[in-house]
């Protein structure tokens, strides 16, 4: 076995690991979504913030279906990160924004938060990096970053390494 699929397997052993111990929070019984956030038992007003993620492999024939999960859910999300969606995606009450240049990413970010797109130098990964800056109502006080990132499968893992350290050291030189 060569040394870099022995590399490879490591990573997706480490990525997998990290995916099950949140498995009790990502699956909806009954749609394809991931949910990332807190137990349907806590509420916006406590300061969580409700990502949902998504890869939707074509975001226009489901656009409805969406929108229709979107508003009988208890807790609509504060973001919703869609990968593949191939179309410009947006959803009412919500703020579009996408990666330069393609339209394989998009974040949607409800209007009640305000949120920035710092620019982001990625070579070979399209990503949305978002700073989400806290209400002056809410308990949080320091701003979050959300990346949106979508590596293809034959994507090598230094390339995903590097993307994630540009990431870190972006986030950390714009908190304040």
């Amino acid at each position: 076995m060569s040394i870099s699929k022995n590399v490879s397997r490591k990573w997706k052993h480490l990525f997998l690991s990290a995916l099950a111990s949140l498995a009790p929070f990502l699956l909806h019984p009954k749609m394809p979504w991931k949910k990332i956030g807190p137990p349907k038992k806590y509420s916006r007003s406590r300061g969580e913030t409700i990502v949902w993620q998504w890869n939707c492999r074509g975001f226009r024939e489901k656009r409805s279906e969406l929108i229709q999960y979107i508003t009988t859910h208890e807790t609509p999300p504060h973001v919703v990160a869609l990968q593949e969606s191939n179309t410009h995606a947006s959803l009412p009450g919500y703020i579009t924004f996408h990666a330069d240049g393609t339209r394989v990413l998009h974040t949607l970010v409800s209007r009640s938060i305000t949120a920035i797109q710092p620019s982001l130098p990625l070579a070979g990964a399209p990503g949305v990096l978002l700073e989400l800056l806290p209400a002056k109502a809410s308990k949080i006080s320091l701003p979050i970053f959300h990346l949106n990132i979508y590596f293809r499968p034959k994507c090598y893992p230094q390339a995903i390494n590097d993307t994630l350290e540009l990431a870190r050291k972006l986030g950390s030189t714009n908190s304040s």
